[in-house]
């Protein structure tokens, strides 16, 4: 308890910021790592000594000296002894090396949690977990949402904590080891839908009374069904729009991302009820011809993605199979000379009602892996030109999405 209270001391100090609850559920693993591995070592070193011991016994015996002449190999070998390695190990002390490995996870996965005094980042994280729970599986985010069970009551300790809370440590190093080689960040939000699409059926069946405190127990499971949860987020992960994991590529960083980057980042989340793609997104995705859904990408181009320092890399991953509904209106779509699509469906602005547009998505109930991505003219900016009295539609930079 005492080396656990110096470490997070000292690491507060070194990264300028006060206590906040989860810090204690995110060292302790560490801490229990490293004094294992000592444990461990410690025991390696003893077996081999022994190992050692008994191989010069045989040695001496083999040479034919009796164990009466030869010399005692019970005690340990002299440290003057020819057997013994003159290189010498330097041991790290316990204490700078469990803060050496406890700041490194943290500055991959957690620290921008902790250091944001608004918690910014932390919501815009919720938000766009409550989207991507609307997007992979609407009828648990409605059961959810109905019972007043919003992702700021369960997915904000999963945020906070790495999922440590509540769990076994044994689990949590086998989780922390997966996450590690997989370097993403934003992978607790995969594996925590991955988590309630497992328990699907006992969400959308439980009775409202009892759900909060089943929703609660949700666990990852034993190492078998670890590893099956582990799957399900790499691919809820890959079957996720390019343009959402590169917001969350750009505001899970450490050095904190520039204020205007949360800023834009916020605008979008805050217009719109769904997941939004970039324009580059969508037409990649049609301009390869109808390519199976979850095909490789395309060679990223070479580039970056933001501004003001914001240098986060252009990754395309894998990108998914969209089918365009146009509804922009015909004056600026295809009367215009903007053109249309020839995998999607160009309906007008008329078809944005409810009635019509519920019809239409019948019809692509029976398309199975596609992705359906509605193409509006929300900011499509009209520039007035009075010498040709014509109109020219214009994309407005700054909120080039659809």
């Amino acid at each position: 308890r005492e080396l656990l209270e110096r470490v997070l001391i000292r690491f507060c100090r070194s990264q300028r910021l006060s206590y906040k609850q989860g810090l204690n559920e995110l060292l302790a693993p560490v801490l229990y790592l490293v004094m294992r591995c000592r444990a461990e070592a410690a025991n390696n070193e003893q077996e081999r000594r022994r190992a050692r011991r008994r191989r010069l016994r045989a040695m001496a015996e083999a040479v034919g000296e009796s164990r009466d002449s030869a010399p005692s190999y019970d005690s340990e070998t002299p440290q003057n002894s020819p057997m013994v390695s003159p290189v010498k190990h330097v041991e790290v002390p316990v204490e700078d090396e469990v803060y050496t490995l406890f700041e490194r996870f943290m500055r991959s996965f957690c620290l921008w949690f902790y250091n944001d005094p608004d918690f910014r980042i932390l919501q815009l994280c919720i938000h766009i977990f409550r989207l991507l729970l609307q997007y992979h599986d609407p009828s648990v985010a409605r059961a959810l949402e109905r019972n007043h069970l919003t992702p700021e009551l369960y997915a904000m300790p999963w945020a906070m904590t790495m999922f440590a809370r509540d769990i076994e440590l044994s689990q949590v190093l086998i989780l922390w080891d997966w996450m590690v080689a997989d370097k993403d960040p934003a992978l607790w939000l995969y594996l925590g839908i991955a988590l309630l699409l497992r328990h699907r059926e006992e969400t959308l069946t439980q009775e409202a009374s009892e759900l909060p405190g089943r929703l609660h127990q949700y666990q990852l499971g034993p190492p078998d069904q670890m590893h099956e949860l582990m799957r399900s987020a790499i691919e809820i992960r890959q079957n996720t729009p390019w343009t959402t994991k590169t917001q969350l590529r750009r505001i899970l960083r450490h050095p904190a991302p520039p204020q205007r980057t949360l800023v834009q980042i916020e605008e979008v989340l805050g217009r719109y009820a769904c997941l939004v793609v970039t324009p580059k997104e969508l037409l990649r995705s049609l301009d390869r011809g109808g390519a199976n859904p979850g095909s490789a990408a395309p060679a990223a181009p070479e580039g970056k993605e933001g501004k003001e320092g914001d240098t986060t890399e252009v990754q395309h991953d894998e990108d998914l199979d969209l089918v365009a509904i146009d509804v922009r209106p015909l004056e600026v779509g295809i009367e215009s000379g903007a053109g249309s699509f020839a995998k999607g469906t160009t309906l007008g602005q008329e078809a944005m009602s409810t009635e019509i547009f519920s019809v239409w998505l019948d019809h692509f109930d029976a398309v199975r892996g596609c992705h359906i991505c509605v193409l509006g003219t929300d900011h499509l900016v009209v520039r007035a030109d009075a010498e040709s009295k014509t109109q020219h539609y214009e994309r407005d930079a700054d909120g080039n999405l659809v």
